[in-house]
């Protein structure tokens, strides 16, 4: 078939087809690379999935080690249940870290020992305000602890603990942990950052804290 060209000339249009095996090939090319695009995707989300677990685990192991450690208290009343999780951000002692590059102990015990916050922690913290929520109190199994305000611990009469939510840090060997005790005569509240060892989780640098 020919058809005339803009400026006078006659040209042939060539029709090209496409050979069955070749869309054969095109077809199975496509499918190649959905599969592989597939089996990437379902990798990630299981080392993610992994990884959230392995958080999770922590979670619960350094949480159960401070409350056993809470409910040996002598200020305690034996089962009085006096432990709570907080659904407030401690916000003096949160915006202090963020404020800071490198945490120290305050009663300069360890003048050797210091942590330097990368800016990637930083934002890590800004983001997570330690505060629990019924969301996190399920997540990490702890629905047997009450979830308060830290005006309702207050107001009771009796000694009680309120624990903050941690926060991980580098791959879950590092710990920012803050609590608060509570009574009706006294009181004090410690921010810690506690570390990982072979054993167990171990309070490492006293970063602040209270005392009424």
């Amino acid at each position: 078939m020919y058809i005339s060209s803009p400026i006078g000339f006659s040209c042939r249009r060539t029709e090209h087809r496409i050979s069955p095996q070749r869309q054969a090939a095109g077809r199975s090319g496509y499918f190649m690379k959905y599969l592989s695009s597939l089996i990437l995707f379902l990798l990630s989300a299981f080392v993610s999935f992994g990884q959230t677990n392995e958080k999770i685990n922590e979670m619960n192991y350094f949480i159960n080690t401070i409350i056993d450690f809470f409910k040996a208290d002598r200020y305690l009343l034996p089962d009085s249940n006096n432990i709570f999780l907080s659904s407030n951000a401690p916000g003096y002692f949160r915006d202090y870290i963020l404020t800071t590059d490198t945490l120290k102990d305050i009663n300069n015990k360890k003048p050797s020992d210091y942590f330097i916050l990368t800016n990637e922690e930083k934002n890590q913290i800004l983001v997570d305000t330690m505060k629990w929520t019924k969301l996190s109190q399920k997540m990490f199994q702890l629905d047997n602890i009450k979830l308060v305000s830290k005006d309702t611990v207050k107001n009771r009469y009796d000694p009680s603990y309120l624990i903050y939510k941690p926060i991980f840090l580098r791959d879950n060997t590092v710990c920012l942990f803050y609590y608060d005790f509570i009574c009706s005569l006294c009181g004090h509240g410690t921010f810690w950052l506690y570390k990982k060892t072979k054993k167990s989780w171990e309070p490492w640098i006293e970063i602040g804290g209270w005392t009424n």
